[in-house]
């Protein structure tokens, strides 16, 4: 019975103050359209990109199919790493965008932070990348949106390119080095003394494989001169000597070849991620949305006044049994 009749005066004291409740929530909703006309608004812009399921533009080629969660990942991981951002921030100078003091300590971090809420990388179901840029420019957004994908495929080309090339240097520099000892042990061969070493019968069994070579074409680097030392020479340890020529031959052709492969992997070109949808300038913007700015002012006002008005009603009733007990 208490309850109600407390109910009752609650419902009695809003009513009351119905209009200022009502002027109140408009009040709070003027204030909501003045933030929302105020406040910078964001736009948003979204590319989509598929990884490739390989590094080799032949294998792409022949299976031409997209990458899966492995290269989706990686490819988010570059779209994250360092060397892109710093290529975004300075092609597209977003410390002033920002409006940066550089002399400040804590620049940096904040460049961080905000470059983290307004750029992001994300993997779908699908198992592509979404790119989304949210700005105060729509078309500032659209560009970076663009640029990441473009500047994706260079980063992952000098990478690549990279350790190719670290790879091709290490083969020259044995390459070079095996050539020496195989120039040494060819000098070597040509000046042998024969008085050091007994006759080998077999001798003449290379020199019939060195006239066959040569009559069919596939002659080596170096056989018109074992040929000629070994008829002047036919001895166990020339004979040693040769096999390791040919046998140090045959790894230095072998590390030519591997040179040339790499050479011509480093040439070819490089496969670049499949664009799905570049992004456009979308002048609509994504935040604040009037709507909800709208609706959000009107609740608080009406929960302010009305909580007030409770509250006051409150503090008379226990002012009231304060003075009577």
């Amino acid at each position: 019975m208490e309850e109600n009749k407390i109910n009752k005066k609650a419902l009695s004291e809003l009513y009351q103050n119905r209009w200022k409740i009502v002027f109140t929530t408009l009040f709070f909703g003027v204030l909501a359209l003045v933030v929302y006309f105020i406040t910078p608004k964001k736009y948003a812009a979204s590319a989509i990109v598929y990884p490739t399921s390989s590094n080799s533009i032949d294998e792409v080629v022949s299976n031409p199919t997209f990458g899966f969660e492995v290269q989706a990942d990686r490819t988010i991981q570059l779209f994250e790493s360092q060397m892109m951002k710093d290529q975004l921030v300075k092609e597209f100078n977003l410390i002033e965008y920002y409006s940066l003091d550089t002399t400040s300590k804590d620049w940096f971090s904040k460049l961080t932070k905000y470059y983290a809420r307004d750029i992001s990388f994300s993997r779908t179901k699908y198992q592509s990348v979404v790119v989304r840029v949210t700005l105060t420019d729509p078309f500032l957004a659209a560009d970076i949106a663009n640029a990441s994908i473009a500047y994706l495929d260079t980063i992952q080309k000098n990478m690549f390119v990279g350790n190719l090339t670290k790879i091709k240097a290490e083969i020259k520099s044995k390459i070079e080095v095996q050539q020496q000892e195989l120039d040494n042990l060819l000098i070597s061969i040509i000046s042998f003394d024969s008085s050091s070493s007994a006759e080998n019968p077999i001798s003449s069994n290379k020199i019939n494989q060195l006239n066959f070579k040569n009559q069919t074409g596939q002659t080596q680097s170096g056989d018109a001169v074992i040929m000629k030392a070994l008829k002047s020479n036919p001895g166990f340890l020339l004979e040693k000597q040769v096999n390791d020529y040919y046998i140090k031959l045959n790894a230095l052709n072998s590390l030519k070849g591997k040179y040339e492969e790499v050479k011509e992997t480093i040439e070819l070109p490089f496969p670049g991620v499949y664009v799905v949808s570049k992004a456009k300038p979308d002048e609509t913007p994504t935040s604040p949305k009037l709507f909800w700015n709208l609706t959000f002012g009107l609740l608080i006002g009406a929960f302010v006044s009305i909580g007030f008005i409770l509250l006051r009603l409150s503090i008379k009733s226990v002012l009231s049994d304060l003075r009577t007990n």
